[in-house]
């Protein structure tokens, strides 16, 4: 396993000490067993109890876990109703990211010189026109997580 998520799952471990039993206990013992196997047994977070988390120095990859961890386990029908309403709308803007827009017509020989200097032209009108920049800090920290973890995915498939 990698160094990084060795050192990811020991915080995890070490926050979970801190949680309540009744949260702790909600948490699969398969899955409890997965981090106490593959924490790193010679790192020693420190995690502070008493402090947010969000005032933590956590590893990225913590905080990733932290909310699948949330996400699958302790969020109520609610919030995860609402969890999923956000990943549709990023799944639609990633997807609109990425999303190639080839000229309609019925020819099948395109000139990619003529169609790029096109392409990017209408790209750059259409993101001045109709699209607007979501700031990242008015976003949740789980939904940056759900991000950074989509494009992980995405980049290895």
């Amino acid at each position: 396993m990698d160094w990084n998520y060795e050192i990811a799952l020991t915080e995890v471990d070490e926050i979970l000490n801190f949680t309540d039993t009744e949260l702790v206990n909600k948490i699969p013992v398969a899955f409890r067993k997965f981090i106490e196997k593959n924490k790193n047994k010679d790192y020693r977070p420190n995690i502070t109890p008493g402090i947010p988390i969000s005032e933590q120095v956590i590893k990225k990859e913590t905080k990733a876990i932290l909310s699948l961890i949330f996400r699958s386990y302790w969020a109520t029908e609610e919030e995860k109703k609402e969890l999923e309403k956000n990943d549709k709308i990023t799944y639609e803007m990633l997807k609109a990211e990425t999303e190639i827009k080839f000229p309609k017509s019925n020819s099948s020989n395109y000139n990619l010189d003529e169609y790029s200097l096109e392409h990017e032209k209408t790209e750059d009108k259409e993101t001045n026109e109709n699209m607007q920049l979501i700031s990242i800090e008015d976003m949740p920290w789980y939904k940056k997580i759900f991000i950074k973890l989509l494009k992980i995915f995405k980049l290895r498939n």
